[in-house]
């Protein structure tokens, strides 16, 4: 996780100084190692700090983080999930910015494929809208799991907790 997030953090220092956009990195030292496909891993944290850069304005904060967590994983839907519910050890990354924000109201489509957010910001920010559908596909892929909250005017929290590796593996 952290050789992950030191190399997010050099790919998007560019950017974030150009807006002046302070990058805060901060990894536990307990945190465990990652397990999965290094190449949609970088994706997925790439996806979200490049983003939430873009929509954080100048003199903002953009913060990465990883820490040790646990991820629950349902059973078969429908027959009582509690039940079968198991919980597996996992890296919990964030990425938190103190830019615009999103409206509850879009909240819930954010993970859309083109939706955007608001087309105008999203156009003179760039991008094409595929980035955040993309991202839930990857996690998904991952048995992990992407959250996000946001309060309007103050900034964005994303969550991806994704599998630890097995110890021997």
């Amino acid at each position: 996780a952290r050789a992950l997030l030191s190399a997010i953090g050099s790919t998007i220092v560019p950017a974030a100084n150009r807006r002046n956009v302070t990058l805060d990195i901060q990894v536990d030292e307990d945190t465990p190692k990652l397990w999965g496909d290094a190449v949609r891993l970088r994706q997925i944290m790439l996806n979200l700090a490049d983003n939430a850069v873009k929509f954080t304005g100048d003199g903002g904060t953009v913060s990465l983080s990883a820490r040790g967590g646990d991820l629950t994983t349902g059973g078969p839907s429908g027959l009582g999930t509690a039940l079968f519910a198991t919980t597996r050890p996992a890296v919990v990354l964030t990425v938190r910015d103190t830019g615009i924000g999103i409206d509850d109201g879009k909240l819930s489509r954010i993970f859309d494929a083109f939706y955007q957010v608001d087309g105008g910001t999203t156009r003179s920010h760039g991008g094409a809208g595929l980035g955040l559908s993309i991202v839930k596909q990857l996690v998904d892929g991952h048995e992990g799991e992407i959250k996000v909250s946001s309060t309007l005017g103050q900034g964005t929290l994303f969550t991806v907790s994704l599998p630890a590796a097995e110890d021997d593996a």
